[in-house]
């Protein structure tokens, strides 16, 4: 999986905290693009829209789209179409 972009928590975080945004697990564009079915232009335009949650280090840098917000995406997209989530998904 070389193309996961995924960071691992070097301490776990105590019961209640959440971890820090450098300890999250990310993904690159085109790893959601290719995930969602959409195009990698479409994904910056849900980052831009606030639908995707996403960081990058400075004004050129790569964004790392936070996983949970792709799942979520996914999840939110389900239902606003009326299909029953699959029984893998994370959600």
């Amino acid at each position: 999986m070389s193309y996961l972009n995924m960071t691992t928590p070097k301490t776990p975080a105590p019961n209640g905290m959440r971890l820090p945004l450098v300890t999250a697990r990310t993904v690159s564009a085109s790893w959601a693009a290719q995930y969602l079915d959409m195009s990698v232009n479409s994904i910056y335009k849900l980052i831009d829209e606030g639908k995707l949650k996403a960081y990058r280090h400075g004004d050129r840098g790569w964004f790392k789209i936070l996983t949970t917000s792709v799942f979520d995406y996914e999840t939110g997209m389900q239902k606003q179409l009326g299909i029953e989530p699959a029984k893998n998904t994370p959600n």
